[in-house]
Parts: C-alpha cells; sequence; structure tokens
C-alpha cells in the first residue's frame, strides 16, 4: 500500500482477519497462476502490499527465490507478518509507489488486489517493471467482474465499489490491465481470465469482518446511512453459515508484464 492512500479497507485487528481468509479462498488461484508464470532460480522476489504476509509466503513457497521480500506501509500488518515467518522472509515497510524499491532488481515482482486501490494503475505497471532485472517479471492478480445472484452481497460490493473509487481506485480494474498491451520500456507477455467461485458462506464471513473494520474505523461515513450498513450487515451474518456454493463468482484478470 502507498502512505497517501492508507488502505481503503483499514488495517485493524478485523482488517487483518479478513486478509487471512482472503488469502485461503483465493490461494488456489495463485498457486495455479505462480506455477504458470513465475521463472525459476530466482535470487529476489518482491511481494507488494504484502499485508500480514500470507501472500508472501505462499509466493516463497512456490518460487523458492534465494530472497523473498514483501513491502507495505503498514507496520502493524508487518509485525504480525514478521512474527508468523520469523527470519525466513524479509518485510520491510516501505510505499509501493515510492521508487526505487529497497531491495532491487527483482526477478519477480508480484501484486494482488493491490493496483485497484491506487491512481494511475497502468503508470504504477510501468515503474514498477522498470525495478525488475532484465529477464524479469512482474504477475498482477486483479478483479475483472464479480458476479453474484444474491442481492445481499450485490448490495455489499456496490457500497465496497464507492468506497474505493472515492479513494481514487477501481474495484474492477481487470479489463484495464488486459488492454495494456505495451508501453515505454515494458510489454504484456500474457493475460488469462481464471474463475474463483468460494462457498457463500466464507464470502459472507469476508464481507461481514471487512464491513466492520470499515465501519470501526470511520472509514464508511458518508457511504451510507447507519440503517443501511446495518441492514447490510445483518444480511451477510444470515449468510455467514450457508453451505451453498456457486452463488458468486470472481473473475480474476492474472497478467504478466515483462521489461521491453
Amino acid at each position: 500500500m502507498t502512505e497517501g492512500s492508507a488502505y481503503s479497507f483499514g488495517d485493524s485487528e478485523l482488517a487483518a482477519e479478513r486478509l487471512a481468509l482472503v488469502a485461503r479462498v483465493f490461494e488456489p488461484a495463485m498457486r495455479k497462476f505462480l506455477e504458470r508464470a513465475a521463472p525459476r532460480h530466482l535470487h529476489l522476489a518482491l511481494d507488494l502490499g504484502c499485508g500480514p504476509g500470507h501472500t508472501t509466503e505462499t509466493l516463497a513457497v512456490l518460487t523458492c527465490p534465494d530472497r523473498t521480500v514483501g513491502l507495505d506501509v503498514s507496520e502493524q500488518f508487518l509485525e504480525r507478518a514478521r512474527k508468523r515467518a520469523g527470519s525466513r522472509l524479509e518485510f520491510v515497510r516501505h510505499d509501493v509507489t515510492d521508487l526505487p524499491f529497497p531491495a532491487r532488481p527483482a526477478d519477480l515482482i508480484f501484486s494482488r488486489l493491490l493496483l485497484s486501490h491506487l491512481p494511475e494503475p497502468e503508470k504504477q505497471v510501468a515503474r514498477w517493471v522498470g525495478e525488475l532485472t532484465q529477464d524479469g517479471v512482474l504477475l498482477n492478480d486483479e478483479v475483472e467482474r464479480i458476479e453474484t445472484r444474491l442481492e445481499q452481497f450485490a448490495r455489499y460490493l456496490a457500497l465496497t465499489e464507492r468506497r474505493i473509487r472515492a479513494s481514487g481506485g477501481e474495484l474492477y480494474l481487470g479489463p484495464r490491465l488486459d488492454a495494456l498491451r505495451e508501453g515505454t520500456g515494458f510489454r504484456q507477455h500474457s493475460s488469462d481470465l481464471v474463475r474463483v467461485a468460494p462457498p457463500t458462506g466464507e464470502v459472507a464471513t469476508m464481507f461481514r469482518l471487512n464491513l466492520r473494520a470499515m465501519r470501526a474505523d470511520g472509514r464508511l461515513e458518508g457511504f451510507a446511512s447507519a440503517t443501511e450498513l446495518g441492514v447490510i450487515g445483518r444480511e451477510l451474518d444470515e449468510l455467514a453459515g450457508s453451505k451453498a456454493e456457486g452463488e458468486i463468482v470472481w473473475s480474476l484478470r492474472q497478467t504478466v508484464f515483462s521489461p521491453a
């Protein structure tokens, strides 16, 4: 994340709990992405916006670099990451829009659900590619669309989309990354669409944790009334025990960029 924008969803204990669930829900898709697109025999791998370090650990296990470094602006999240990972991985407080990175050049830079929170994501891609070795790659994992037939989920997603836009981001960033074929000093190596359909109960739990975290931090003031937030919260609470599947589907845009 960045100093200026901080986290759209906060970095509280509730936010950390939510990110642990996000990591579990989307880890299978991340693993397949890395197995398909990450180079081998890496010296340095960077995880941008690493949060509490769940993605950093997966990155290290699957790509086996000599050195794995997670970058994030939240010292609270970084402390959690360091406690869990010990000395195996490095975690550095750094604004991912501030270049150069404290560790460079990287053979692999990984970013998941981060660019959607940053202004001018196309410019960020170009700048991040500049932090790679000549044979390095930048892997981005972002949301293309989220489809659901449940009005409860649709109400929550509409609220989240408004909140992210107010911070200068874009929730459904995938199409813009897919259209970004090349630019100054970089080219798109590949662009794939992957579907993820978690159980309804897991999604409701993930959403309600996020809602509680944002309400507790005052991040939803002006975006919905207390009554509206209460209704959405109760709806998510009711869905959290559901065993249904196939009621919400993410389409993730997984793009790979490399130096031109």
